[in-house]
């Protein structure tokens, strides 16, 4: 009976720092994910923002040059832009 209690100390002190790390791990992915989405969220222009209309939409065109306008300001925006 003595070592059922003894285990069942244990585990539960495992448990307790396995909740802590578990924990610990989701705020940090909150954290790394809230910083990425906020540093991009900020420096890349929307195409919305950029030609003054939904690309898409009825009746509503943009030209070549506004494409490679919109190209050039996303490719020095971001360094994943190629």
């Amino acid at each position: 009976m003595y070592k059922l209690v003894t285990n069942s100390k244990k585990n539960h002190i495992f448990q307790k720092k396995n909740n802590i790390m578990k924990r610990n791990l989701l705020l940090l992915s909150v954290t790394l994910l809230l910083h990425a989405c906020l540093l991009n969220g900020q420096t890349i222009p929307v195409p919305e923002d950029f030609f003054k209309f939904k690309p898409g939409a009825d009746r509503m065109l943009f030209d070549y040059e506004e494409l490679i306008e919109y190209f050039t300001l996303l490719d020095k925006a971001s360094p994943k832009f190629k």
